[in-house]
């Protein structure tokens, strides 16, 4: 009798040690045989459509710290996955915009860049923008794209991206920079409308306004003095790396403005003088762009 009781003991102790090491080693297993290799995995199956979304997410819930490093990998994105659609405007860039040409109108891209700096309302020293205008041609007419304060303007490269039009006026050109912003890697032509009245390719208007790797043409005009890049009242531009060809002028200062232009190549073909009013540092350059002097350092 005590041999059977003992014989039972032994397979109870057996039993309560396998089922151990099942409890042990089943979860293990279970992850093994369904491929996972993390703990409290999150997919897709366990989300319902539609189950995450901004309103039920609280401000800087997801930053870039909670975001492991190529954590999203294009590989792991199905084709068309993210669209305008699935990401809100400001989802990629807070501060910067980016203009493309939509269509073969290029009046269109003009009306799309113009729309892009009209929706800047909030610029401002701790809040500067920038817009990026991919390559293509846009065509103002008589319209002018003008700047805000702390806003810049940045092509994708001279003759890339190209603003043009026939803007009529005694002081705004085809784009106007309100300092403080610059304009830059851009080409913006006036092609001009009318024989009657100037034409400007850029103006500027306040104490801080810059071109850099600018390309800015105005062509001869029958009746007035046209200028390529003209400096408001009172204003203070800065020109540099730039190629500025005109039919007359190719700077024009009005009173009390001032424009300091360096290492940028000047083409006056029509008119001997380069520049009218303050212009100071100026590298003078025939319409062959053959280096006349070197006066400016």
């Amino acid at each position: 009798m005590s041999g059977r009781l003992s014989i039972g003991n032994w397979g109870l102790a057996f039993l309560f040690l396998l089922a151990a090491a099942l409890l042990v080693g089943g979860p293990a297993a279970a992850q093994t045989a369904t491929d996972l290799n993390c703990a409290g995995c999150v997919s897709t199956r366990n989300i319902a459509p539609g189950a995450v979304n901004a309103s039920r997410l609280e401000d800087e819930a997801v930053t870039n710290r909670k975001i492991r490093s190529r954590g999203i990998r294009s590989g792991s994105l199905a084709s068309d996955s993210v669209t305008n659609r699935v990401l809100a405007p400001d989802a990629v860039f807070m501060q910067t915009i980016v203009v493309r040409p939509e269509g073969p109108n290029a009046q269109d891209n003009c009306t799309d860049l113009i729309q892009a700096l009209d929706s800047i309302t909030d610029s401002s020293p701790t809040n500067p923008f920038l817009v990026i205008v991919e390559p293509g041609r846009y065509d103002c007419g008589n319209r002018t794209v003008r700047t805000k304060r702390y806003v810049d303007i940045q092509g994708s490269g001279e003759g890339i991206t190209r603003i043009r039009g026939n803007r009529n006026s005694e002081n705004q050109g085809v784009v106007e920079l309100v300092s403080p912003s610059e304009l830059r890697s851009i080409t913006v032509e006036n092609l001009g409308g009318s024989q009657f009245q100037p034409v400007i390719a850029i103006s500027g208007v306040g104490e801080r306004t810059s071109l850099r790797s600018v390309t800015a043409i105005a062509p001869a005009n029958l009746s007035t003095v046209n200028s390529a890049v003209l400096a408001r009242a009172d204003s203070f531009m800065s020109v540099r790396d730039s190629r500025v060809i005109s039919g007359q002028v190719a700077f024009f200062a009005q009173q009390n403005a001032r424009i300091n232009v360096v290492n940028t190549e000047i083409a006056t073909p029509f008119d001997p003088d380069n520049a009218f009013g303050d212009v100071a540092c100026l590298n003078a350059y025939d319409e062959n762009l053959f280096l006349l002097n070197s006066a400016c350092q």
